[in-house]
């Protein structure tokens, strides 16, 4: 279990990497390492976020030795994965978290990344903190099959963490990290009243205020709620609105051609809408493609014939309206446009389809 929990950390953790507000002066940041004496072409990955985008960047190690130079608004928590060959990192990940600001950063180690030492800033000493409540928690928790998101031992390391330093923002950090995972309404309310906890400079920080509008979004996409509205370019430039399907049943359905998973799941998709297409069933699909040319030869060569939705933006905006992180994602609506389910399984899905239509 420890396995599995420590992955979800650390997806969680790169999701929270971007809590910073928008359009704030970036600064400069330099991080040096020593991580053992690895020759070329071993490289560093570094993942940040700033300014509410995301960067990815490498550096080459010179007999283990580098020194990287970026600009972000600080604090900003930073992923450092080592890679021996120089080529793209695969799991289990030799990776570090750790937070930057103006102080210059040092990581050493005799040999990886994960067991690197890091000096300055004071952030990442509370962060260290963070880290030694956490491995104690996974320690003593008993693992079970299932387990309740305020039970989860990063959540218990958490509150503990936020106990003690209510003011850092290494627990703002974590806990927008945290909020990622939430999808039921006990869970988002576990989320906010943790939220409640922190110091008040933290819950008026453009930070802070981001993760509750988030938290507040979270809630209108729960089941009962009315679906967001939103309009976008079908296929054939035309402006499309979500709303102009009610009175249908509607899957509401957010994909990219890039994404291996949906490419597998259109085929099934297809399946069930040759099934209950005439009985009042829509598939609406959304595209996080940038690319015109690539969405539109995937339409075609998965043979979907239902509504295909894109504003080709780096963003996609009914994505970030919906909160989507992880592809494909789908919400199931009713003929009033209320949300009855996300993400249900394909016998889930007929059964429902099956009450509904008949």
């Amino acid at each position: 279990m420890q396995d599995i929990i420590k992955k979800v950390i650390a997806v969680l953790a790169l999701l929270g990497s971007t809590i910073i507000a928008q359009a704030q002066e970036e600064q400069a940041f330099v991080i040096k390492g020593q991580l053992g004496k690895h020759p070329q072409p071993a490289k560093v990955y570094i993942r940040y976020g700033s300014n509410d985008k995301a960067y990815f960047d490498s550096c080459t190690l010179k007999e283990g030795a580098f020194e990287y130079r970026g600009k972000a608004v600080f604090p900003a928590k930073v992923s450092l994965l080592l890679s021996r060959n120089g080529q793209k990192a695969t799991w289990p990940y030799d990776e570090l978290f750790f937070f930057i600001d103006s102080s210059v950063v040092q990581l050493t180690s005799k040999d990886s990344a994960a067991t690197a030492e890091v000096k300055g800033t004071e952030l990442n000493r509370e962060y260290a903190q963070y880290a030694r409540i956490l491995d104690e928690k996974l320690k003593t928790t008993p693992p079970k099959d299932t387990m309740a998101f305020t039970d989860l031992p990063f959540w218990k390391a958490l509150e503990a963490f936020v106990a003690g330093y209510p003011a850092s923002p290494v627990a703002l950090s974590e806990l927008q990290s945290m909020s990622g995972g939430a999808e039921t309404e006990l869970e988002i309310q576990a989320v906010k009243d943790l939220y409640a906890r922190l110091d008040p400079s933290l819950k008026t920080s453009a930070a802070g205020q981001k993760l509750i509008a988030g938290l507040e979004q979270k809630i209108r996409l729960l089941p009962g709620m009315t679906a967001p509205d939103f309009s976008q370019p079908d296929s054939t430039g035309v402006l499309t609105s979500l709303s102009a399907y009610k009175g249908k049943v509607v899957l509401l359905h957010f994909w990219a051609s890039w994404c291996k998973p949906c490419r597998a799941e259109n085929k099934h998709l297809r399946e069930i809408y040759a099934a209950w297409r005439d009985k009042g069933f829509e598939v609406v699909s959304v595209s996080v493609d940038q690319d015109r040319g690539k969405w539109i030869k995937a339409i075609r060569d998965d043979k979907l014939e239902w509504k295909e939705l894109s504003d080709l933006k780096p963003r996609n905006a009914a994505a970030e309206l919906y909160k989507i992180s992880a592809y494909p994602s789908t919400f199931l609506l009713d003929t009033d446009g209320k949300i009855l389910i996300k993400d249900p399984a394909h016998d889930t899905l007929k059964m429902l389809l099956a009450k509904m239509l008949g």
